[in-house]
């Protein structure tokens, strides 16, 4: 407040000075440095420091379109025709200009002045990677894919790797944002092409707001939830501040919608309802497959959306499952289990949690069906890595 005090006692009185006394370009040259700063603390404030250096070049064309307007006022120009069609230019320009600013700087983005042409190129790659032919057979070529489970206690984080891209799928509760970025940093990930709330509780999207301010995303996919179940939480408001810092458009999920990276290739499965009691329903389904295999991911999904999703004729099947809702009995139904056909199940589960994940129907479930078991609290983190052909294993423990 005192810099600012200090620059109106100084200011105010040079800037009367130079209306009266000085030469018009002396003018011309005021008035564009006040347009660029008055352009930039409007940015800067409404948006924050990192978005307003995104535009640093819109005050300054501000700025510059004020000189040419006094310059084209003067006397030379005063009464030619060239002259009045230059100023209507100009000025239709400044208000563009300062239209932008304003735009920008109530949290919008440029492409949604074109939402035609957003849809038409979502129609035709929607994918952060690149498109293919649809129907046609991936080529590896040599190609591997990593799908890492990141051990982040009692909650999800999940990174898939593939063509050079990074996917994230939820960040654990709000004190393992810090995890999941050191654990980013020493595989060596500066960006996220993708992430993937899968749904609104603190224990999948906590953490995300901190991964987010740490690294440049590409898009970001939320479930669609109505209105009167959306949450009010602190942590829910967090993410929503990290998404705009970002100028990021949130993509709710669409069953059927495809995202390729690479050889790989990630299918949003559900929800395919929106009309459930509980916020774990609505929890975004998703299946990475490259070359033979496969990994389902299913947030904290029970039993009645994995119905719902069988009776839609959803394919469910793959060969690696992160089971619903951390091996909770509520989820991961033997109807689902027999759908999918896993040979290896993971469970995202807290040593000794409160929760007494995972139950023991569940962990029956895996016994009976000798299925493959990985667990976060038994295992660390656990990464596959894959050719299309061959699948290794790794454990932190």
């Amino acid at each position: 407040m005192k810099q600012r005090i200090l620059v109106a006692v100084v200011g105010i009185p040079l800037l009367l000075a130079v209306l009266c006394w000085a030469p018009d370009w002396a003018t011309a040259l005021l008035l564009a440095a006040l347009s660029v700063i008055a352009a930039h603390e409007l940015l800067t404030a409404v948006c924050g420091a990192e978005k307003a250096k995104r535009w640093t070049a819109l005050p300054a064309v501000t700025g510059a379109l004020v000189i040419a307007a006094v310059y084209f006022s003067g006397e030379h120009y005063a009464d030619s025709p060239a002259g009045t069609v230059l100023r209507w230019l100009i000025a239709a320009a400044v208000l563009v200009s300062a239209f932008l600013i304003i735009y920008l700087a109530t949290g919008n983005k440029i492409s949604d002045l074109f939402p035609e042409w957003d849809d038409f190129t979502s129609a035709v790659t929607d994918t952060v990677g690149s498109s293919r032919e649809a129907g046609s057979a991936p080529e590896l070529s040599g190609e591997t894919a990593l799908v890492h489970f990141i051990d982040v206690g009692q909650g999800d984080s999940m990174l898939i790797q593939c063509g050079g891209k990074n996917i994230l799928i939820d960040a654990g509760e709000n004190d393992k944002g810090t995890v999941v970025n050191a654990y980013l940093d020493k595989i060596g990930v500066e960006t996220i092409d993708l992430a993937i709330g899968t749904h609104p509780h603190s224990d999948h999207i906590g953490g995300l707001d901190v991964v987010l301010d740490a690294h440049k995303t590409g898009k970001i996919i939320l479930p669609s939830v109505p209105e009167d179940k959306t949450p009010t939480t602190r942590t829910y408001r967090d993410l929503l501040k990290s998404i705009q810092a970002q100028n990021l458009k949130i993509t709710l999920a669409k069953p059927g919608k495809t995202y390729e990276f690479g050889a790989g290739t990630l299918e949003i499965l559900g929800p395919v309802k929106d009309d459930y009691d509980s916020l774990n329903d609505f929890s975004v389904v998703c299946r990475f497959t490259f070359g033979d295999w496969s990994f389902l991911f299913t947030g904290d999904m029970e039993s009645d959306a994995e119905k719902d999703l069988l009776d839609a004729g959803t394919d469910v099947s793959a060969r690696v499952l992160k089971l619903g809702h951390h091996g909770s009995s509520t989820s991961t139904s033997q109807e689902f289990l027999d759908a999918v056909g896993p040979e290896i199940c993971v469970m995202e589960v807290g040593e000794d949690n409160s929760y007494n994940h995972p139950h023991r129907e569940t962990v029956q479930k895996m016994q009976e069906g000798g299925y493959q078991v990985y667990r976060t609290d038994l295992n660390g983190s656990i990464v596959f890595t894959t050719d299309g052909t061959e699948c290794s294993v790794e454990t932190e423990k």
